[in-house]
């Protein structure tokens, strides 16, 4: 609460509504925004928590529960972050290794395959005649 009395007060540059950029559109919609989502998810948990757990124990057994599971979310999203980088590098790092590991051997395939092709033979045993033959009598010209 200090620092919204802080932000506000006209001395004070930093205000959180006030933009950095003059043509920066402005910034409390967002941040309106973001308090009513705030405020309507916490009526809505507090109003299921009064109204689905009719004692003291329960109550506080639901909203540790909850309050255990957000906020374990809220400090493992950056974590989840470094380890999908993390197997990012690795897949990065495998997918090198396979290509130096396979290089040589493609090179070799495409080399093995250029030479097949250059000793293609051509059968020049019809005559000149396309009409007359073993090509003629399968319909092959």
């Amino acid at each position: 609460m200090m620092w919204l009395l802080y932000a506000a007060s006209p001395p004070c540059s930093r205000a959180p509504w006030r933009s950095s950029s003059p043509s920066a559109p402005p910034a409390w919609p967002i941040q309106l925004a973001y308090i009513a989502l705030f405020l309507a998810f916490g009526g809505a948990v507090a109003l299921l928590v009064l109204t689905l757990a009719h004692t003291r124990e329960r109550r506080a057994m639901v909203v540790g529960i909850l309050i255990v599971l957000f906020g374990t979310g809220m400090y493992a999203a950056p974590l989840t972050v470094m380890i999908t980088n993390g197997l990012g590098i690795m897949f990065a790092v495998a997918q090198l290794i396979l290509y130096a590991i396979y290089y040589k051997s493609t090179r070799q395939i495409i080399e093995a395959r250029k030479a097949d092709i250059t000793e293609v033979v051509v059968d020049d045993s019809s005559s000149a005649n396309p009409s007359s033959g073993a090509a003629a009598a399968n319909g092959r010209y």
